[in-house]
């Protein structure tokens, strides 16, 4: 079915927005009460959508929704909101902050590659693991908060994100250059390994922040 003002399309039985025509002129958009995802590149290449606003009954963002929406700027996130899929905001370049509820489990890789003006980033304490290049090439990204339950950062997940001087809890000095470990809640402990690869007992993936000043 269609939205007869917006010629936005759903599935049957409406829980799924399907397609956002990347020729729509609105400039902010809401998505309506009750849709629970939104589908696979449904707004991929919207390039005139700037705001974006989400109900509480939004529970995924499947891979590549809103891809290469490129003149994206805010996005108002419900509170009930559990999956953000792979790529599913890449190349948004101009996306300056993006902060997910609480009840957030999962952040697909490359969610937010290229995001280019995002300047910080909160992850939920649901989330329990930063995806491959989740944050590829955020050149604007300076501080990213974690929550201890955070227990893996893939392969080059802050790769060239030449900013970023602030990784908390986890990382607590910009400086990085002399650092060899560093005691982590719970008992767990960063070590060096090589120039740009650090470990938390293997947890962490290869050339994780490549390219920062973090990799030292």
């Amino acid at each position: 079915i269609r939205n007869e003002a917006a010629d936005v399309r759903f599935s049957r039985d409406g829980r799924v927005l399907l397609e956002y025509p990347p020729d729509m002129d609105e400039a902010v958009f809401r998505i309506p009460d009750g849709v629970e995802a939104v589908g696979r590149g449904a707004f991929r290449g919207c390039v005139r959508l700037k705001t974006l606003l989400m109900p509480d009954s939004l529970r995924e963002i499947r891979d590549y929704g809103f891809l290469n929406c490129r003149n994206l700027r805010q996005i108002r996130f419900g509170k009930g909101l559990e999956r953000i899929g792979d790529g599913a905001f890449g190349f948004c370049v101009e996306l300056q902050s993006a902060n997910p509820p609480d009840s957030l489990r999962e952040i697909g890789a490359e969610a937010f590659a290229h995001c280019e003006s995002l300047r910080s980033f909160r992850v939920p304490p649901g989330v329990q693991e930063i995806r491959p290049r989740t944050f590829l090439g955020c050149a604007s990204l300076r501080t990213v908060e974690l929550h201890e339950n955070c227990r893996r950062i893939g392969a080059e997940a802050f790769l060239n994100c030449r900013r970023l001087r602030r990784l908390s809890p986890w990382i607590p000095s910009p400086d990085l250059r002399t650092l060899r470990t560093v005691e982590l809640p719970n008992g767990r402990r960063v070590e060096r390994v090589g120039r740009k690869t650090w470990r938390i007992r293997d947890r962490l993936g290869e050339n994780a922040f490549g390219n920062t000043p973090l990799e030292g």
